[in-house]
């Protein structure tokens, strides 16, 4: 006898829209990291809005759509935020390049029209495997047969966020 999984029916709060002024908060921190650091200004400080625009939106794609996401933006994203935080903790200033400014900024209108379109049941999802990736130090965009090197960068980061928001790292 076969048992088919059936998933809990969504309440009507999280079938809505995000609210507008949530996204607008969102989207207005994003352009801005993305352009401080197109400029040349960014900071350590902004690499977490970074992160968040390289892997949010694809697990938010993943939530919607199961495991269709394309992981290949991501991964590219991923790569020029690691030569991005390389440059600036080699004391090269916290930059992006132009080519890689102008990956970001296709990833930001990305984001923002999935923000728009977006329930809140796909974001709260996203951002809850978002919070298993980092507890399992593991990237999001990590195949599940890669090595734990493929997730060093990540893993780096979430060890950096941790301790700059105080919060003691898991072991």
């Amino acid at each position: 006898m076969s048992r088919t999984m059936r998933r809990k029916p969504r309440t009507a709060a999280q079938l809505v829209p995000l609210r507008e002024s949530f996204i607008r908060q969102l989207s207005v921190q994003q352009h801005c990291a993305v352009a401080a650091f197109r400029d040349g200004n960014g900071s350590i400080k902004q690499i977490p809005i970074l992160t968040r625009l390289v892997y949010l939106p694809f697990l938010m794609a993943r939530a919607e759509h199961g495991r269709k996401a394309d992981a290949t933006p991501y991964r590219a994203a991923e790569t020029m935020l690691q030569r991005c935080y390389l440059r600036g903790q080699a004391g090269q200033g916290w930059r992006l390049e132009a080519d890689e400014a102008t990956h970001f900024a296709g990833l930001l209108v990305r984001f923002d029209a999935q923000l728009a379109a977006c329930r809140s049941h796909v974001y709260d999802e996203a951002v809850a495997a978002m919070m298993r990736a980092e507890h399992d130090r593991r990237s999001p965009l990590a195949d599940s047969d890669a090595p734990p090197a493929d997730s060093a960068f990540f893993v780096s980061l979430v060890a950096r966020a941790q301790s700059a928001s105080g919060m003691n790292q898991a072991a």
